[in-house]
């Protein structure tokens, strides 16, 4: 409560894969109001993450390091930021509206969107179809794009395997009536991965 009246930016650091801490990533309203960001960097940590989606929050993937000695930055994840600019404020407005994706690829640039809304973006009127675009760009040439997937709800619903150092897909899918989220998860050809943060949205009846 503290921290949502302060208006400040919060994570949820080492979920693990959800069940065991944060009191097993149970739902509260007044917590999803400043609690932006969950550490997302590898297979337990996205099932945390899924967790906690599907249990109400509202939170975007994050690739800090848990680290301990003066290497910031040069570790193995990393925080993708969409800002206007690399300024403290358009940073920490960045992070507050969950604008953001965690990547094992420090220099692969990724953008989501659905029905053209960023990835962390809540949209308010309801739809009828889904509209996905995801656009994976690096700037390494032989660092292809092995696969993205597009999860709705959790659940992979749609895939392509590109190839490619740079590639564009646009999934369209039409859900049931309700709330619904997506995101986007790309693995590269080494390995690496990278998660977009959710959209959010409503289904018209």
């Amino acid at each position: 409560k503290a921290a949502a009246d302060a208006g400040v930016v919060t994570k949820i650091n080492h979920p693990g894969d959800g069940t065991q801490t944060h009191d097993g990533l149970a739902y509260s309203e007044v917590g999803d109001k400043t609690v932006e960001l969950m550490e997302v960097r590898g297979v337990s940590e996205e099932k945390a993450f899924i967790r906690a989606l599907n249990l109400g929050w509202h939170l975007a993937p994050d690739g800090s390091d848990d680290t301990h000695s003066p290497n910031w930055g040069a570790v193995k994840s990393w925080t993708g930021i969409l800002a206007p600019g690399l300024t403290k404020r358009n940073i920490l407005d960045a992070l507050k509206n969950r604008h953001c994706y965690s990547t094992l690829d420090r220099n692969c640039v990724l953008t989501f969107t659905v029905n053209g809304a960023s990835m962390g973006d809540i949209i308010s009127e309801p739809v009828k179809e889904v509209k996905a675009e995801v656009v994976v760009d690096d700037g390494d040439e032989n660092d292809a794009t092995a696969k993205i997937e597009l999860f709705e709800d959790g659940v992979v619903v749609q895939a392509s395997e590109p190839n490619a150092a740079d590639c564009r897909w646009e999934p369209a899918c039409t859900p049931k009536p309700g709330k619904h989220y997506y995101f986007a998860k790309v693995t590269q050809a080494d390995g690496n991965l990278i998660w977009s943060a959710p959209v959010w949205v409503t289904v018209a009846e």
